[in-house]
């Protein structure tokens, strides 16, 4: 092989080791790119929806003689646009969680369903309601530590 052709098979060899680490570059970089963007969404989707569910839990307009939270008519509209944010987060967080997640969320989901569809319709929220959205609560803080690898 004569000086010529050996240099033509180097600058080959050369281009095709530089192009290829620049692909590989690139694909390492999306790839890196995507997984932060996708735990950002993440983080916000769970911290909002965990936000308003909190703020639902916790919203009352005075504390009866008996001890029972009252909500008040000038915080219905409140109550039932946080309900409605939680409903959006949620659906958001359903797209983005992981497949175990999205598994747990499902039960969690319907039941919100059911209190709101009861709210809805003029009906008292039970204590069972209640105990409903505290341990949906408590689901979406342990999909949240698991798909966000918080481990507290």
């Amino acid at each position: 092989m004569d000086a010529t052709v050996a240099g033509l098979v180097g600058a080959g060899l050369g281009s095709a080791a530089g192009l290829s680490g620049t692909v590989l570059a690139h694909m390492l970089q999306r790839r890196q790119e995507r997984a932060t963007w996708l735990r950002n969404k993440q983080l916000e989707s769970y911290s909002s929806t965990l936000r308003y569910v909190l703020r639902l839990l916790h919203k009352r307009s005075s504390i009866s003689a008996s001890g029972q939270a009252v909500l008040g008519q000038d915080s219905v509209k409140e109550w039932f646009d946080d309900l409605a944010e939680i409903h959006s987060w949620l659906a958001v967080l359903t797209v983005c969680c992981s497949a175990e997640s999205r598994r747990e969320l499902a039960p969690v989901q319907r039941k919100l369903s059911e209190i709101s569809d009861r709210a809805l319709e003029g009906g008292v929220l039970s204590q069972d309601a209640y105990s409903s959205l505290v341990s949906g609560y408590d689901v979406l803080v342990s999909c949240a530590r698991r798909d966000l690898r918080i481990d507290l």
